[in-house]
């Protein structure tokens, strides 16, 4: 079983606040804490591994701890994927080892990655999280994503207790965005 986490979040937030100042209409910077937080907030819900479109909305970095290498590929399952920084693993000695990245190959799509060891993977101790895969994932948030959060922003900020137009609003732009688990 995978275990994912960040490890470099995003440098900038898709959306900052003076942009959702504007969007508001909001012209004195009293409520900046509160928009900052409402921002994060809708971000949180739609970006990462536990959001729920299940992909990197703005450049970040990633790892994925295994137990042991699989059979077959490595699958990653957050994208969209720009590089593959590294693969690490416990040797038989407990050492730790840095895979050589002419020895994998790569298949980097927006839904994830896969690799694959065409001469197979290197043996690997028996030890708790052998190997780690670091990932970039990212490539910057689309417009209707953007506006996605601007809508939910602006829904959290106007009416404290939300509304059922702006859910659907903000459902029908992220649907084309969302990974589905199977």
């Amino acid at each position: 079983m995978a275990n994912l986490r960040i490890k470099t979040p995003p440098a900038s937030l898709a959306v900052d606040v003076e942009t959702a100042r504007e969007h508001l209409s909001v012209t004195e910077s009293d409520d900046n804490y509160l928009i900052q937080q409402y921002i994060e907030a809708a971000i949180g819900y739609l970006d990462g591994w536990t959001g729920i479109l299940g992909r990197a909305l703005m450049p970040q970095t990633w790892e994925m701890v295994l137990e042991t290498f699989p059979a077959g590929c490595i699958e990653i399952p957050l994208g969209p994927v720009t590089a593959i920084d590294s693969i690490t693993y416990l040797d038989e000695d407990g050492s730790s080892q840095v895979m050589n990245s002419s020895l994998y190959q790569t298949d980097m799509t927006d839904a994830g990655a896969r690799i694959r060891a065409p001469e197979g993977w290197p043996s690997v101790g028996d030890y708790l999280g052998a190997v780690t895969v670091q990932w970039q994932a990212g490539t910057g948030c689309p417009a209707a994503i953007r506006a996605a959060i601007l809508i939910m922003v602006s829904d959290m900020f106007n009416n404290r207790s939300g509304s059922a137009e702006a859910n659907g609003r903000v459902k029908a732009l992220i649907a084309p965005f969302r990974r589905l688990r199977v």
